[in-house]
């Protein structure tokens, strides 16, 4: 049928070859985990597979009990329930990813991009990873213990010289764009410059 969506080529048995495994959500807070699938987890966690969650897929990695004694990141809506349900783990509400032996978490959607990219950066090195961040166009890395958010508002678009400078640099993602880079770019000096970018972006341009 048009529109409809195709049915999945494996069942969870797949989970027991698997080298890397990505839960990219669950079904509600209270929903519990089958063990089913938390025992299949910890079988492949133990035999060296690495387990990855993108927002909410963090409360089915803390279900298996992997994350015990742990720091793990969530989506910022769903810190206070993963905390209550899960008091054995820490939750960071701010950073966007964390590895706990060999289990990751990340954030929302984009924060679980950023990890999955980090992971292509170890595995493959930074050119494999900036060769994925061209093709999604998005930042070839965002370190894990970046805020999910800003606590200010930020402008809608940035102005006034800045936003030139942004358009290019995501024209050309491969350059080295170095501080002094771009202040030659927006024709200022690195003071000035530092000072505006922050005002435009409410980021630092690291």
């Amino acid at each position: 049928m048009a529109g409809s969506v195709p049915a999945c080529r494996f069942g969870a048995e797949a989970i027991d070859q698997a080298d890397i495994i990505v839960v990219p959500g669950w079904k509600g807070a209270d929903v519990p985990v089958p063990e089913e699938l938390c025992a299949r987890l910890r079988a492949a966690h133990g035999r060296g597979a690495r387990l990855v969650s993108i927002c909410s897929g963090a409360f089915v990695l803390a279900a298996t009990g992997l994350l015990d004694g742990g720091t793990v990141s969530t989506h910022w809506r769903y810190a206070e329930a993963l905390q209550r349900r899960f008091p054995a783990v820490t939750v960071d509400a701010a950073s966007l990813y964390r590895e706990h032996d060999g289990v990751f978490t990340s954030a929302g959607s984009a924060a679980g991009i950023d990890l999955l990219i980090e992971i292509v950066r170890r595995d493959f090195g930074a050119e494999a990873a900036n060769s994925v961040a061209r093709r999604l166009v998005v930042p070839a890395h965002r370190s894990g213990g970046q805020a999910q958010f800003l606590e200010r508002p930020v402008p809608a678009r940035p102005t006034g010289e800045v936003a030139p400078l942004l358009d290019t640099m995501r024209e050309a993602l491969d350059r080295d764009w170095t501080t002094e880079a771009m202040a030659r770019d927006c024709r200022m000096s690195l003071r000035t410059f530092l000072r505006r970018f922050q005002e435009a972006t409410g980021a630092s341009p690291g």
